[in-house]
């Protein structure tokens, strides 16, 4: 759940910059709801978070509308339920879910529709499947404390475009996590394959001095995020603020405001972390 809420957070600042001039009293406009959020094929229920856009954020009111999910492959489709998330600065969002499965590489409508009889509508797809990535370690026969490695590898084949990629540390020394994201250091092969190049404990340490050398932290485990989706993925690391403030960015949406997409996600603990650290700690330590 603290991967979705990491990846709905890139997905919000796109939306919620955009939404500033939906409520303008004096500019006109068809606009009825905002949606934003992802259908993920790899997850057992689904959220996307759905609001009138004349309504306050503070609210705590039902949003008027029937949200539906329909699969535009095998013509089913899905009712989503209203739930109401409340933040400690008071405001209130309505998360919209649904159990339903959600297939790899299928195309899906969003719908929600207000009892005037407008709608908003978003139209995505999941990415196929794909291989597990491969993760290198870097440690050889000749690592030692004296010698680690000195970086570490990530490659991922049959993805179309990577919608997110972290790192998240459970350190010992000092006892906290932090999280790092590599999307923006992903390369593509001419075959086709990402391919990710760093150095996992020089990472860290800037993180907590500034610099590379000025910190010798331990590690409990290293847990991998990645998100998978399509070419229609927007680039919103490539963004720069002035344009994310600017309304449509990034947008999906008909009748709208917001961007819903189409992601397979998954996570896991890389265990030759650990090794890595091991080495590097033992070096900074002596």
């Amino acid at each position: 759940m603290r991967c979705r809420l990491l990846l709905l957070t890139l997905l919000g600042a796109a939306v919620l910059a955009g939404c500033e001039t939906a409520f303008d009293p004096f500019e006109e406009s068809d606009a009825s709801f905002s949606l934003f959020g992802f259908v993920d094929a790899d997850a057992d229920t689904q959220f996307v978070r759905v609001a009138a856009l004349r309504q306050s954020a503070y609210e705590d009111a039902p949003v008027e509308a029937v949200v539906t999910l329909e699969d535009l492959t095998r013509g089913e489709t899905a009712t989503l339920r209203d739930s109401v998330v409340r933040f400690s600065t008071g405001a209130v969002v309505h998360n919209f879910w649904t159990t339903t499965p959600v297939e790899p590489g299928t195309a899906y409508r969003l719908t929600a529709t207000g009892p005037d009889g407008r709608t908003a509508t978003a139209s995505l797809e999941t990415p196929p499947q794909f291989p597990n990535p491969q993760l290198e370690s870097g440690i050889t026969l000749y690592s030692s404390p004296d010698n680690p490695p000195t970086g570490q590898g990530m490659s991922f084949t049959g993805i179309e475009k990577m919608a997110d990629l972290r790192i998240t540390y459970d350190l010992v020394e000092p006892d906290i996590n932090i999280t790092i994201s590599y999307l923006d250091r992903l390369h593509r092969t001419p075959g086709g394959t990402l391919i990710l190049g760093f150095n996992a404990y020089e990472d860290v340490q800037r993180v907590l001095s500034g610099s590379a050398g000025e910190a010798c932290p331990s590690l409990s485990s290293a847990r991998v995020f990645i998100a998978a989706a399509t070419e229609a993925w927007p680039d919103l690391v490539d963004l720069d603020p002035e344009t994310l403030a600017l309304p449509g960015t990034a947008s999906n949406v008909e009748g709208g405001l917001g961007y819903v997409g189409g992601v397979i996600t998954r996570s896991g603990i890389w265990e030759g972390m650990r090794g890595v650290f091991a080495l590097h700690h033992a070096g900074c330590q002596g």
